[in-house]
């Protein structure tokens, strides 16, 4: 039987996040879809590539099946600010960004319970773990759920809707999360979650890390945290979540083929000057 879920959001760090012509900010649902795919693989890592790829075609579509939900939002007209993508600089480029404090309404169009029930958990935590636009892998970009009220805000939070999703693949401990994963896949997945102090100032902080880390470390911090030249997506995705304490880092660290053992430390060194 079709299900409907209705999430109401707020954008809690700006949006870099642009419509069909690449440059006018505007929230679409095939961001939010791409978003989705991407945190469902991130949490199979237990999958082989093949039984993945047929999965994943199962719930959001591919080139031979539709996808098993649609999306619809109603929104009003966001107003839009001008905000630096590296706020530690002081004389950065600006780009127009969907502003903080922005509110919209999504709806799932769901075909079955079952697609429901993934839907209920996965969107929270794409919400929670990342973040949608451009340098949403530095804290912009990031949405919180104000309704239904049950926000994961915590990682007691966290934990519950990824055993939800995939059971007893995760545990807490050590006010980490993490998974477990004996057998290496080649393609990037969830290996440990993290949550920072309250951070008045987070997306600086991010940006200066970054940047310090960077200058210490050379070729060997786009090895290890990902780069623009050659491209490589950083395994060190930072958001932002709420909490009544205030902005907090929600550090996810994924496996990824490419990254050597001995980068490790420089992983390790970035979350430090972060969490």
């Amino acid at each position: 039987m079709k299900q409907s879920i209705t999430f109401e959001c707020e954008v809690i760090t700006p949006m870099f996040l642009a419509g069909a012509d690449g440059i006018t900010p505007e929230l679409r649902p095939p961001s939010i879809k791409g978003a989705l795919r991407f945190w469902w693989r991130a949490l199979n890592g237990h999958l082989p590539l093949e039984e993945l790829k047929k999965m994943e075609g199962e719930i959001f579509g591919s080139t031979e099946k539709q996808s098993k939900f649609k999306m619809s939002f109603i929104k009003k007209d966001f107003l839009i600010t001008t905000e630096k993508p590296l706020p530690h600089k002081e004389r950065s480029f600006t780009k127009e960004a969907i502003r903080t404090k922005e509110v919209f309404q999504l709806t799932f169009r769901c075909q079955n319970e079952a697609i429901a029930t993934i839907i209920k958990n996965l969107f929270p935590l794409c919400c929670v773990l990342g973040g949608f636009g451009g340098r949403a892998r530095r804290g912009f970009g990031s949405v919180k759920i104000t309704k239904p009220s049950d926000y994961p805000n915590s990682l007691e939070k966290i934990y519950i809707l990824l055993n939800n999703l995939v059971p007893s693949r995760f545990i807490l401990i050590d006010d980490k999360i993490i998974y477990k994963q004996t057998q290496k896949q080649d393609y990037p997945y969830i290996e440990e979650i993290e949550i920072g102090r309250a951070n008045a100032n987070l997306l600086r902080t991010i940006g200066q890390a970054t940047h310090d880390i960077n200058k210490k470390n050379g070729y060997d911090y786009g090895e290890a945290v990902g780069s623009a030249n050659p491209r490589f997506s950083s395994p060190v995705y930072i958001s932002a979540l709420e909490s009544n304490k205030g902005l907090q880092s929600v550090i996810t660290t994924l496996h990824h083929p490419k990254i050597k053992k001995a980068y490790y430390d420089i992983q390790k060194e970035l979350k430090k000057e972060i969490l």
